[in-house]
Protein backbone atom coordinates (compact mmCIF):
# COMPACT_ATOMS: atom_id res chain seq x y z
CA UNK A 1 0.00 0.00 0.00
CA UNK A 2 1.37 3.53 -0.76
CA UNK A 3 0.48 6.70 0.45
CA UNK A 4 2.07 9.95 0.76
CA UNK A 5 -0.05 10.69 3.77
CA UNK A 6 2.41 9.73 6.91
CA UNK A 7 -0.57 10.30 9.54
CA UNK A 8 -2.35 7.47 7.48
CA UNK A 9 0.53 5.02 7.16
CA UNK A 10 1.63 5.34 10.85
CA UNK A 11 -1.89 4.41 11.64
CA UNK A 12 -2.36 1.56 9.50
CA UNK A 13 0.83 0.11 8.74
CA UNK A 14 2.68 -2.81 10.83
CA UNK A 15 6.04 -2.11 9.12
CA UNK A 16 6.63 1.46 6.94
CA UNK A 17 8.84 2.19 4.53
CA UNK A 18 10.08 5.88 3.83
CA UNK A 19 11.50 6.70 0.49
CA UNK A 20 12.81 9.73 -0.81
CA UNK A 21 14.89 10.86 -3.58
CA UNK A 22 14.90 7.65 -5.16
CA UNK A 23 16.13 5.70 -2.28
CA UNK A 24 14.40 3.46 0.87
CA UNK A 25 15.79 5.63 3.46
CA UNK A 26 14.46 3.03 6.57
CA UNK A 27 11.52 0.50 7.01
CA UNK A 28 10.48 -0.05 10.94
CA UNK A 29 7.68 0.14 12.88
CA UNK A 30 5.98 3.50 13.71
CA UNK A 31 7.55 3.40 16.85
CA UNK A 32 11.01 2.64 14.88
CA UNK A 33 10.76 5.45 12.41
CA UNK A 34 9.67 7.98 15.44
CA UNK A 35 12.06 7.09 18.08
CA UNK A 36 15.13 5.72 16.12
CA UNK A 37 14.90 7.77 12.92
CA UNK A 38 17.94 6.34 10.60
CA UNK A 39 19.17 9.76 9.30
CA UNK A 40 18.29 12.99 9.53
CA UNK A 41 15.47 13.02 6.62
CA UNK A 42 13.44 10.51 8.21
CA UNK A 43 13.84 12.48 11.52
CA UNK A 44 12.23 16.11 9.74
CA UNK A 45 9.77 13.94 7.98
CA UNK A 46 8.07 11.57 10.54
CA UNK A 47 5.67 13.15 13.19
CA UNK A 48 3.96 16.07 13.90
CA UNK A 49 5.80 18.18 14.81
CA UNK A 50 8.98 16.01 13.66
CA UNK A 51 12.19 16.01 15.65
CA UNK A 52 14.27 19.29 16.30
CA UNK A 53 17.89 18.91 14.60
CA UNK A 54 20.19 21.26 16.26
CA UNK A 55 24.04 21.77 15.17
CA UNK A 56 26.02 21.11 18.46
CA UNK A 57 29.72 20.75 18.89
CA UNK A 58 30.88 17.31 20.99
CA UNK A 59 33.17 17.91 24.21
CA UNK A 60 34.21 15.41 26.78
CA UNK A 61 33.56 16.07 30.26
CA UNK A 62 36.33 13.70 32.00
CA UNK A 63 35.06 15.19 35.45
CA UNK A 64 31.80 12.98 34.70
CA UNK A 65 33.28 10.29 32.19
CA UNK A 66 30.58 11.13 29.51
CA UNK A 67 30.19 13.13 26.29
CA UNK A 68 28.51 16.22 26.29
CA UNK A 69 27.18 18.77 23.33
CA UNK A 70 27.28 22.25 23.47
CA UNK A 71 24.42 23.76 21.77
CA UNK A 72 22.27 27.28 21.12
CA UNK A 73 25.19 29.38 22.24
CA UNK A 74 26.48 28.24 25.31
CA UNK A 75 23.92 25.59 26.76
CA UNK A 76 25.29 22.06 27.34
CA UNK A 77 23.98 18.85 26.94
CA UNK A 78 25.07 16.03 29.00
CA UNK A 79 25.04 12.88 27.50
CA UNK A 80 23.75 9.82 29.18
CA UNK A 81 26.55 7.12 29.33
CA UNK A 82 25.38 4.80 26.38
CA UNK A 83 26.67 7.45 23.85
CA UNK A 84 30.24 7.26 25.16
CA UNK A 85 31.22 3.77 23.27
CA UNK A 86 29.47 5.55 19.65
CA UNK A 87 31.69 9.14 20.21
CA UNK A 88 34.64 7.03 21.59
CA UNK A 89 35.35 6.46 18.03
CA UNK A 90 33.95 9.10 16.47
CA UNK A 91 36.28 11.40 14.93
CA UNK A 92 34.28 15.13 14.13
CA UNK A 93 34.06 17.79 16.13
CA UNK A 94 30.57 18.28 15.09
CA UNK A 95 27.55 16.92 15.32
CA UNK A 96 23.86 17.50 14.61
CA UNK A 97 21.47 16.38 17.87
CA UNK A 98 17.68 15.11 17.19
CA UNK A 99 15.55 16.13 19.88
CA UNK A 100 12.14 15.21 19.97
CA UNK A 101 9.54 17.27 20.54
CA UNK A 102 8.37 15.58 23.61
CA UNK A 103 11.26 15.17 25.31
CA UNK A 104 11.33 18.98 26.56
CA UNK A 105 9.47 19.46 30.10
CA UNK A 106 9.24 22.07 32.24
CA UNK A 107 12.12 23.09 35.08
CA UNK A 108 9.60 23.10 37.25
CA UNK A 109 8.23 19.79 36.80
CA UNK A 110 9.86 16.53 37.99
CA UNK A 111 10.48 14.54 35.62
CA UNK A 112 11.53 10.79 36.10
CA UNK A 113 13.81 10.46 33.03
CA UNK A 114 17.57 11.04 32.88
CA UNK A 115 17.61 15.11 32.87
CA UNK A 116 20.67 16.00 30.70
CA UNK A 117 20.46 20.03 30.42
CA UNK A 118 18.25 22.24 30.36
CA UNK A 119 17.56 25.47 27.68
CA UNK A 120 15.73 29.01 28.40
CA UNK A 121 13.70 30.57 25.49
CA UNK A 122 10.97 32.79 24.55
CA UNK A 123 7.56 31.30 23.51
CA UNK A 124 6.95 32.23 20.01
CA UNK A 125 3.88 30.45 18.95
CA UNK A 126 1.36 28.13 21.00
CA UNK A 127 -1.11 25.43 19.75
CA UNK A 128 -3.48 23.81 21.31
CA UNK A 129 -4.27 20.21 20.62
CA UNK A 130 -6.77 17.49 22.72
CA UNK A 131 -4.91 16.96 25.87
CA UNK A 132 -1.15 18.19 24.56
CA UNK A 133 -0.11 21.50 23.65
CA UNK A 134 2.94 22.50 20.94
CA UNK A 135 5.28 25.04 21.60
CA UNK A 136 7.18 27.09 19.34
CA UNK A 137 10.59 28.39 21.25
CA UNK A 138 13.00 30.27 20.43
CA UNK A 139 16.29 30.42 21.99
CA UNK A 140 18.44 33.80 23.24
CA UNK A 141 21.08 33.79 20.91
CA UNK A 142 19.10 33.98 17.67
CA UNK A 143 19.30 30.23 16.55
CA UNK A 144 16.80 28.03 14.90
CA UNK A 145 13.07 28.13 16.73
CA UNK A 146 12.19 24.62 17.73
CA UNK A 147 8.97 22.55 18.81
CA UNK A 148 8.03 21.10 21.75
CA UNK A 149 5.23 18.91 23.27
CA UNK A 150 3.71 19.37 26.49
CA UNK A 151 1.03 16.65 27.55
CA UNK A 152 -1.45 17.55 29.96
CA UNK A 153 -1.02 21.13 30.25
CA UNK A 154 -3.35 23.92 29.77
CA UNK A 155 -2.34 26.14 27.31
CA UNK A 156 -2.94 29.59 29.45
CA UNK A 157 0.57 28.22 30.86
CA UNK A 158 2.39 29.09 28.08
CA UNK A 159 2.14 33.41 27.07
CA UNK A 160 3.75 34.64 24.03
CA UNK A 161 6.68 36.72 24.62
CA UNK A 162 7.20 34.48 28.32
CA UNK A 163 10.60 33.00 28.64
CA UNK A 164 10.64 30.10 29.78
CA UNK A 165 13.05 27.28 31.14
CA UNK A 166 12.85 23.58 30.04
CA UNK A 167 14.75 20.56 30.52
CA UNK A 168 15.44 17.45 28.29
CA UNK A 169 15.45 13.85 28.82
CA UNK A 170 18.30 12.35 27.64
CA UNK A 171 16.79 9.05 26.71
CA UNK A 172 15.13 10.19 23.48
CA UNK A 173 18.16 12.57 21.93
CA UNK A 174 19.55 11.19 18.54
CA UNK A 175 22.87 12.51 17.26
CA UNK A 176 23.79 12.66 13.57
CA UNK A 177 26.65 13.10 11.66
CA UNK A 178 26.28 16.24 9.68
CA UNK A 179 27.96 14.83 6.94
CA UNK A 180 26.66 11.62 6.09
CA UNK A 181 22.95 12.65 7.51
CA UNK A 182 23.20 9.25 9.20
Amino acid sequence: YVTHDQTEALASGDRIGIVAQGRLQQVGTADDLIQRPANMFVAKFVGMPSMNLIDGAIGFDTEADRFMVRIAGQNVLNLPPRWNLALGSYRQPRVVIGIPPGAFYPETDTHPHEHCGSLEAEIRGVEALVGEVIVTLKPFNGEQPFAALFQGMDEEAFRLGDFLKIGIDGEHLCLFDPNTTQ
